[in-house]
């Protein structure tokens, strides 16, 4: 969706195919920084928690997030398994709800997708960069996707 939505904008603004492939490729990417930051914040912001529902509430739906699939690629063949229980289970439990994140904290899945998230947003704004002109709509798209992989709620 934020793929056709940049490739839209630069159709409007009679872009050329270079800008609209950049522009189509940062909005493509910009969605996956986005979900990843969604997921991040599901487990780690409280007030975002509040807002969404329940606390962990992808544990509970046992959401194969990429914070996820990097703890169980790290994890020791006993965590793995855990976890693996945990979401299975789809538990409202928060003592076990903390356990599993207890496992993600322990292989940095968390930090991982941050850092990941904000490698993807960065990457494919440095190709958008490269062939944009300077003007304030420029500016403003910078901000907006240094924003989403920044955000708290």
């Amino acid at each position: 969706m934020t793929r056709f939505a940049c490739q839209l904008g630069a159709i409007s603004g009679n872009a050329t195919k270079e800008q609209l492939e950049a522009l189509g490729d940062f909005g493509q990417i910009v969605g996956v920084g986005f979900q990843i930051q969604d997921d991040i914040l599901e487990l780690t912001e409280d007030k975002f928690k509040e807002g969404k529902g329940s606390v962990g509430g992808d544990i509970h739906e046992g959401k194969r997030t990429l914070i996820i699939i990097r703890t169980l690629e790290k994890a020791s063949a006993k965590d793995k398994k855990r976890l693996i229980e945990i979401l299975d289970s789809h538990t409202l439990d928060s003592g076990v709800i903390q356990e599993a994140l207890d496992i993600i904290n322990k292989y940095d899945g968390i930090a991982y997708s941050k850092k990941k998230a904000e490698e993807l947003v960065l990457g494919a704004w440095a190709k958008a960069d490269k062939v944009l002109k300077e003007s304030n709509a420029k500016k403003l798209l910078k901000k907006f996707a240094e924003y989403l992989v920044d955000r708290k709620i």
